[in-house]
């Protein structure tokens, strides 16, 4: 004997011109590069004085995996008004086990390939 199974596609599925933004990542993306962009050149008029120039910043971007983070970050790290504000950008991509020394050598080596050219 076999069995016959049925399905009833449901006609009252309802749809809507009005878009769900938040599950537009591509849209999500670029309103978060947005905002964090103008956070990090938004600088209070006490620092636009040339007493503070060589002051390092440090902007991590943290969460689980998958959620967009890499690429937020390589748009940021990007963006035309980083390059006009930061004279130095240095990348560095860090997991849960790492270790602090290497790090900061990695840093060091990344900022004194800037001037060896």
């Amino acid at each position: 004997s076999s069995k016959v199974h049925s399905s009833r596609l449901s006609t009252s599925r309802e749809t809507s011109w009005e878009l769900d933004r938040s599950g537009v990542v591509g849209e999500k993306i670029k309103e978060d590069t947005r905002a964090l962009v103008e956070i990090m050149v938004r600088r209070p008029e006490v620092e636009t004085s040339n007493t503070d120039n060589n002051r390092v910043m440090v902007f991590a971007i943290v969460g689980v995996g998958g959620i967009g983070k890499t690429t937020l970050a390589q748009k940021v790290f990007n963006d035309e008004a980083i390059n006009a504000n930061f004279d130095t950008k240095i990348w560095l991509s860090v997991n849960q086990g790492f270790d602090k020394v290497e790090l900061l050598r990695t840093a060091i080596t990344w900022q004194g390939r800037r001037y060896s050219w």
